[in-house]
């Protein structure tokens, strides 16, 4: 009886060590597998150009392969699979450019400051992107952490190759790029560069800082506050928006027209959007608000610049002619433009083909033309006395409220004392 109780206990234990072993082997790394996709290792901080180089930097090494699970391929002369050209439907194109794409898409940098279209996986389009939203720098200029080097290989002005700068060390620029090294190119690499630069584009990365809204859904935008008005195209969910002032149920934004990233101002529904700041009141927003005659032929504009929005005179899309005589008011300016709205339309308009008219009536203290004296008023001197705003001299003659010459918080004081009926303005 003992015996056998020993010998169960033996064959127990030889068995135990058996599954043990299997176990072991299965749980084994198998060691002739390596992973060549390199993931994106890298905590996005919010730092756009912080954040792309320290994506780009995950990637050193990647190599184009076989295809989307094989092994890589060194320098050959045949374009080969990368994941950068299949994130935009060219998995084996020359990727340089994809890579910066791809890398951008990563850091969650929105198309306004850097392109992320199909288009700008050719770097001659890209360049010219940069070109066209006045963020390009020569040769000459000495790059920041962030920007995006572009190289010139046959001496001809156009891009052949594009990279990320990280820093600048004495005479050489140090980038990181795709499809590099080797006569053809194959890896994403690390890069010492003082020949062949063509110049930079400078992405503007302090756009964020003026981000204070997202687009929740796909939105139609219009010309004017009311959903009647002529359109302006449309919003896209998550676009990210610069609202300037909130107009009733609508909120007046700038957002990026997704082709170029140059900025469309519009009016979407409130519902459209969430916002991450306190949102000023347009009656606040809108320091002019003044009748206006048309002097000349003059064109209405998306923007604050007569740039075309698609880069081409073949596709300018500006928003209107407005002829000689028109009718229009004035909302505010903006540099050498004033915003008008005008019937169904409004937009951008030289200041010089404008003629401002005022009502015969002038009343000291309403500033905005509104016919009454408040807080709206008072808080256009204030921001007027910061700096913020400029008011035109019809505004400023009956801003200064203590007649002494100067626009300031003390004018401000007595318009709000007279709106909570503590004093009384006269003209």
């Amino acid at each position: 009886m003992k015996k056998t109780i020993l010998t169960s206990l033996i064959f127990l234990i030889i068995i135990s060590t058996m599954t043990i072993s299997v176990n072991a082997a299965d749980d084994a790394p198998d060691i002739s597998v390596k992973d060549y996709s390199y993931p994106n290792t890298y905590i996005n901080t919010g730092d756009y150009s912080r954040d792309i180089v320290g994506i780009a930097k995950t990637q050193i090494g990647y190599t184009e392969l076989t295809n989307s699970s094989g092994t890589p391929i060194i320098d050959s002369d045949i374009p080969y699979y990368t994941k950068y050209g299949a994130a935009y439907g060219n998995p084996n194109g020359h990727w340089c450019a994809f890579f910066v794409l791809w890398c951008a898409n990563e850091a969650e940098i929105p198309t306004s400051i850097i392109c992320k279209s199909v288009s700008c996986g050719n770097c001659g389009y890209f360049m010219n992107w940069f070109k066209d939203n006045d963020r390009w720098k020569d040769s000459n200029y000495t790059p920041k952490k962030g920007d995006l080097i572009f190289f010139d290989w046959e001496s001809d002005g156009k891009a052949n190759h594009i990279g990320i700068v990280d820093r600048v060390d004495g005479d050489y620029v140090i980038t990181i790029e795709g499809n590099t090294g080797g006569e053809n190119g194959y890896m994403v690499m690390e890069r010492q560069r003082n020949e062949g630069i063509l110049g930079y584009g400078i992405p503007n990365y302090e756009l964020k800082e003026k981000i204070n809204g997202y687009s929740l859904v796909r939105q139609t935008a219009y010309m004017l506050p009311n959903s009647s008005s002529d359109t302006v195209w449309e919003t896209w969910a998550n676009d990210e928006l610069q609202i300037l002032c909130e107009d009733g149920d609508y909120y007046f934004v700038l957002y990026p027209y997704v082709y170029t990233g140059k900025f469309v101002v519009a009016y979407v529904p409130k519902n459209s959007v969430t916002t991450t700041a306190n949102i000023p009141d347009c009656k606040q927003f809108y320091n002019i608000n003044a009748s206006g005659i048309v002097t000349t032929d003059t064109t209405v504009y998306h923007n604050a610049s007569t740039d075309d929005l698609m880069g081409s005179a073949a596709n300018n899309k500006v928003r209107a002619i407005l002829e000689q005589g028109a009718e229009i008011t004035v909302l505010f300016e903006d540099s050498d433009f004033y915003f008008i709205r005008a019937n169904q339309i409004s937009g951008y308009v030289l200041k010089k083909d404008i003629n401002l008219t005022t009502n015969e009536e002038v009343i000291l203290g309403d500033v905005n033309g509104d016919s009454k004296i408040d807080s709206a008023d008072a808080g256009l001197i204030l921001r007027y006395d910061a700096g913020i705003i400029n008011l035109v001299q019809s505004q400023i003659d009956v801003s200064d409220i203590k007649k002494d010459g100067k626009v300031d918080s003390a004018d401000a004081g007595l318009i709000l004392r007279h709106d909570a009926g503590i004093i009384q303005i006269f003209n």
